[in-house]
């Protein structure tokens, strides 16, 4: 044409989040007829790409929480990872993650870009979250946890693990989140190296509760033990006792968390899975033990114990 009025659209691409990747084809011919006079033709053709870029809201940023109403979801994104998670305001008035954590700690470059900035944590404890002999794969570990064993008194509580196996493995879930296993962690990874045990002493920057943890930052690791999250979220659901008075109750409480029955990794190897899930708490039972979640189809225990070298999952909290 020798105009500009005509435009042609080559592709819509509203239904996706970016063009990377995108390719498009098209041809471009010319129409000439006899009375055109003989020689060569020279024209610019100009391509415009608009749109209107999706606004990410990161997790780091976030504090909408109290603009919420109760039973309202969002979806944000973990800027460490660029991993996107529901996140729901329950009836204990919170928000909670409603998919496990899938911070993948094998991945020494996800590893190296965590800061005080955009993970709840300190220097000290940050340190000690990245010591070990990491070359040698002692820190962390991307296969079975033959050394990640809850009955060893080698000192491997005192040491971060994490398992990403089963990161975007599906379960047996509840409610609107994705239904992933996630990560399994270890007490000393899951509280971002401020809480390690091993061989009788501590290691990192514990003081009494695991002071930090792996969440985003402006996030939390819930606390546990009767007065903790985890059972105040149960007391808003149930009743003032806590207890699932029945199967209905119990139902209630998985899907308003959007439970994943991810199962745990112990002595080496994965067990559960699809029956029950297991997810950390900041509250410390005795020195080798803290509080968890457990949860079934037939069974909400928000006060559960277990010890410190079991590979559990994890949510978070804001307030």
């Amino acid at each position: 044409y020798s105009d500009s009025s005509h435009i042609a659209t080559i592709k819509e691409s509203s239904s996706t989040s970016a063009l990377n990747g995108d390719n498009v084809k098209f041809k471009i011919a010319a129409k000439a007829d006899t009375t055109q006079i003989a020689g060569e033709y020279n024209n610019v053709i100009n391509f415009q790409v608009t749109g209107n870029p999706k606004p990410v809201l990161y997790m780091q940023n976030w504090n909408g929480c109290s603009s919420m109403s109760t039973g309202d979801t969002i979806t944000l994104v973990d800027n460490r990872d660029d991993e996107e998670y529901l996140v729901g305001k329950l009836a204990d008035e919170n928000c909670w993650m409603l998919d496990n954590l899938r911070l993948d700690l094998t991945d020494f470059t996800i590893l190296n870009r965590l800061t005080t900035a955009n993970t709840h944590v300190d220097e000290i404890s940050l340190t000690s979250l990245k010591s070990g002999n990491r070359s040698a794969g002692n820190q962390y570990a991307t296969g079975p946890f033959t050394t990640w064993n809850s009955s060893s008194t080698s000192g491997s509580f005192s040491i971060a693990k994490a398992n990403a196996d089963y990161k975007d493995t599906i379960a047996t879930s509840y409610g609107t989140g994705s239904g992933k296993i996630g990560v399994y962690y270890n007490y000393c990874a899951a509280s971002a190296g401020s809480y390690c045990y091993g061989n009788g002493a501590y290691y990192g920057n514990p003081s009494g509760d695991a002071p930090y943890d792996l969440c985003p930052a402006g996030w939390l690791m819930p606390t546990g033990n009767y007065s903790g999250d985890f059972s105040t979220l149960a007391k808003a659901i149930y009743d003032s006792t806590g207890v699932a008075p029945s199967s209905t109750a119990r139902t209630d409480y998985n899907t308003a968390l959007s439970l994943v029955f991810s199962g745990r990794l112990n002595n080496g190897s994965t067990s559960n899975q699809n029956s029950y899930g297991y997810w950390w708490s900041s509250t410390r039972n005795d020195s080798a033990n803290m509080y968890y979640l457990l949860a079934s189809a037939d069974y909400v225990d928000p006060v559960g114990v277990t010890n410190n070298a079991s590979g559990c999952s994890l949510r978070c909290i804001t307030r």
